[in-house]
């Protein structure tokens, strides 16, 4: 699921899986894990700051226009691998 605006911590630590991360600029996705996220923004376990205010920078080509989104850790290497939105993209088995 995209993530909107009351997405927070709580959320991630819901899902056990990471931020899904697509640049708009070049297409590359990657993952942010919600330890990294409260380690970086120096919070607690529990916080509530949205997932959309933390600072996302892609690591190809240092845009900072990106789509987030959340799913289920089965569908996090597929959507990596290329394949649509976690959303759309069945569990692998």
């Amino acid at each position: 699921m995209q993530v909107v605006g009351n997405h927070n911590l709580h959320t991630l630590e819901a899902y056990n899986a990471p931020v899904c991360v697509l640049c708009k600029a070049c297409g590359h996705r990657g993952t942010v894990h919600g330890i990294t996220l409260r380690r970086l923004g120096g919070v607690t376990h529990g916080n509530m700051t949205p997932l959309r205010h933390y600072k996302y920078v892609c690591t190809a080509c240092g845009s900072r226009e990106h789509e987030l989104y959340l799913t289920h850790p089965p569908y996090v290497p597929i959507w990596l691998s290329g394949h649509g939105p976690p959303e759309d993209t069945p569990p692998a088995g």
